[in-house]
């Protein structure tokens, strides 16, 4: 029986005269979550998108689930003429969030199973998500992490058997990107293949199975603890595979030249608030930055991070407090 949910075998994909994927082989392995990693640009996305059949490649062979993802897509994901016949067989996560963001999060799932074919029974999946207080919120409204796990309930509705995520966490917090990992090993059966694109190393050691990319070729397959046995390790494993650390001068920084007036605070927030009807995004706020210094603003998504910049730059307006850079007040006093 075969024991491989892809077989890729000498497969190019190209866009005019950049090679994005370089003959590349490739077994992902039925049951088991494999990690994808490789810097920007390695052919990544371009490897996934190819898989699923969203794009065409120029030469090899490619089978997902026992089916040519090109001329037997329609059997992948369930595009058939039989209305109970509809299921599609891969839930596909893209980089980008992908929902309609003025709809609210119950729309965006009653959508996403009507357009799949199963019961609109989400219970389960708003406690996994931790969505239920949320249910009538835009889901252009939710932070970054919620986005993220909408996404993710919405690819998992109907317990596909190959789940492809194209780094689902990034530019999450630590804990909600805790949250999406056991939210996939929870709602996944022990036949459920995923395939993970991370740029996270410490998430990728955690996998059964990690593929390193680089110039659209696979530089290493195998069990990460192969590679590494601690994660500090593995990524310096990974970082000596991908050619080591470049050593050179910053030529941004050479030319930057620093012009600003002199006080002794660069930034100050003086209990600056930030309210949207009753939700307090920030509250109270007060801080101090002197000139020189790198302060780290830290925080689950949702915690104020971001509103507390767009009004120190006056993005957004206050509904309380100051906020001053270089002295200068906003909002500008009357």
């Amino acid at each position: 029986m075969e024991n491989n949910t892809v077989t890729i075998k000498n497969l190019t994909k190209t866009f005019g005269s950049t090679v994005a994927i370089d003959n590349l082989s490739l077994n992902i392995e039925k049951g088991k979550i494999t990690g994808l990693i490789g810097a920007d640009g390695a052919g990544k996305t371009t490897l996934i998108r190819t898989i699923i059949g969203l794009l065409i490649p120029d030469s090899g062979e490619i089978s997902v689930l026992g089916f040519d993802p090109v001329t037997e897509s329609d059997k992948l994901h369930g595009a058939s003429e039989d209305k109970d016949d509809t299921h599609s067989l891969i839930g596909y996560m893209p980089q980008k969030f992908g929902l309609y963001e003025d709809l609210t999060v119950m729309e965006n799932l009653e959508l996403y199973a009507d357009l799949k074919n199963v019961p609109h029974d989400f219970d389960k999946m708003l406690e996994f998500t931790s969505l239920t207080p949320f249910t009538d919120r835009l889901a252009g409204a939710l932070s970054g992490g919620m986005k993220q796990k909408l996404g993710l309930a919405c690819t998992l509705l109907g317990t596909p058997e190959f789940l492809l995520l194209d780094e689902p966490s990034v530019g999450v917090d630590p804990i909600s990107r805790r949250d999406l990992m056991k939210m996939v090993r929870d709602m996944i059966t022990p036949e459920t293949t995923v395939l993970w694109v991370t740029a996270y190393l410490d998430e990728a050691h955690s996998f059964d199975t990690a593929v390193v990319m680089d110039k659209g070729k696979v530089i290493y397959e195998g069990k990460p603890h192969d590679l590494a046995p601690t994660t500090q390790e593995f990524e310096d494993k990974v970082i000596d595979l991908m050619g080591g650390y470049k050593q050179e001068e910053s030529l941004i920084a050479k030319s930057y030249q620093y012009n600003a007036p002199e006080v002794e605070y660069t930034v100050e927030a003086d209990n600056l608030e930030k309210r949207y009807g009753n939700f307090y995004a920030v509250k109270n706020n007060t801080f101090q930055i002197k000139k020189g210094e790198i302060f780290g603003l830290l925080g689950p998504n949702g915690a104020g991070k971001s509103t507390s910049f767009k009004m120190m730059c006056g993005l957004a307006r206050p509904t309380g407090g100051t906020a001053r850079i270089y002295g200068y007040r906003y909002p500008k006093e009357p």
